[in-house]
C-alpha cells in the first residue's frame, strides 16, 4: 500500500518551515508507528543538520520489498535534508541501534527527534 508508506515516511516532512525545523508525530498511520524521543539520542555516526537515517537489514523481506519505495521517496525529500542508509547489526556494540532505540527494521530516524518504524507488512 504505497499511500499508507508516503504518508508514514513523509508526515515529518510536511508542512514544515525549514526542513524538519517543527516536525511532529502525525496521529497513527497505519501499519506504522512514530515516537518523540524525550531527549534526542546522539552517535557519532549519526549525520548532521536535518536528516533522514534509514535503518534496514539487507536479508530483510520487509526491507526488500520497501527498498523502490523508500528510493523513490528519498528523491523527494527537501533540499538540505540528508538521507543515510545504515545496515544493522544487532551484535555490534558500538551501532547506533542501542541509542536509538531501533528495535526492528525498516525504521527511520529524523533528524534524531523521531523514530518511525513499519509495524505491519500490509504497510
Amino acid at each position: 500500500m504505497t499511500n499508507a508508506w508516503q504518508r508514514a515516511a513523509l508526515f515529518v516532512l510536511l508542512g514544515v518551515n525549514g526542513p524538519l525545523a517543527h516536525a511532529i508525530c502525525p496521529p497513527a498511520v497505519e501499519g506504522f508507528s512514530c515516537v518523540q524521543y524525550d531527549s534526542p539520542p546522539t552517535h557519532r555516526s549519526a549525520p548532521s543538520g536535518s536528516y533522514v537515517w534509514y535503518f534496514f537489514i539487507a536479508s530483510c523481506p520487509h526491507c526488500k520489498a520497501a527498498a523502490p519505495r523508500v528510493d523513490a521517496w528519498r528523491a523527494g525529500l527537501p533540499e538540505g535534508v540528508k538521507f543515510a542508509f545504515h545496515k544493522v547489526d544487532w551484535k555490534d556494540p558500538s551501532s547506533p541501534v542501542g541509542p536509538y532505540g531501533i528495535d526492528s527494521v525498516p525504521t527511520f530516524v529524523v533528524s534524531g527527534k523521531y523514530k518511525i518504524a513499519l509495524t505491519s507488512s500490509d504497510a
